[in-house]
């Protein structure tokens, strides 16, 4: 029995080259809402974790592929926000900036663009509103740092002192009662 023959609908997704989190994720809520017994969801949703980790498997080979070239490629790994834009619907950019549809809807009212949710935009409609989704992106990002910031441990981890010194010293450290000792250096 193949799993591919079974589910069409997943070998047809990882036909792609690139997907995102998002996909994936309807992706899962499509198995879960065709295949309702379980063992069929089950065997979809392995065939789905095997299909990721080939892609896995892929990109590693790509990366070490990459770095044994001598020629590097260091500024060009991540797209940048504006070339991801350009190949995105409407409602995946709205994801992709975090924005709700009612605003999206609002920008291309006002700027006189109108277009379905699941279309893209033409070169001229992109840079007219190109500048929105740009910094709508970069407040994303500022964001996420802050994010990141006040969700980090507070107390940092301290160097524990070194208690090996020995003598009157040593002793005067460890103690711990409750009043003070006072040491006296004698003149000899």
């Amino acid at each position: 029995m193949s799993l591919l023959k079974n589910f069409p609908e997943i070998h047809e997704f990882f036909v792609q080259s690139r997907f995102y989190d998002y996909q994936l994720a309807g992706l899962y809520e499509l198995i879960d809402s065709r295949y309702t017994d379980s063992e069929i969801n089950k065997a979809a949703k392995t065939l789905i974790k095997l299909e990721l980790i080939k892609y896995q498997m892929q990109d590693a080979q790509v990366v070490k592929k990459q770095s044994s070239n001598k020629i590097s490629n260091r500024g060009n790994s991540e797209l940048k926000p504006n070339e991801v834009i350009r190949f995105l619907e409407i409602h995946e950019i709205c994801n992709y900036i975090d924005w709700p549809v009612s605003r999206m809807k609002t920008i291309l009212n006002r700027n006189k663009i109108t277009k379905n949710m699941n279309d893209r935009f033409s070169n001229d409609e992109l840079k007219i509103v190109m500048p929105y989704f740009l910094k709508a992106y970069d407040l994303k990002i500022r964001r996420n740092k802050l994010e990141k910031k006040l969700t980090a441990p507070i107390f940092r981890k301290t160097k524990e002192k070194n208690n090996t010194s020995s003598g009157v010293y040593g002793y005067l450290e460890n103690f711990k009662g409750s009043m003070k000792l006072i040491y006296i250096r004698q003149k000899t």
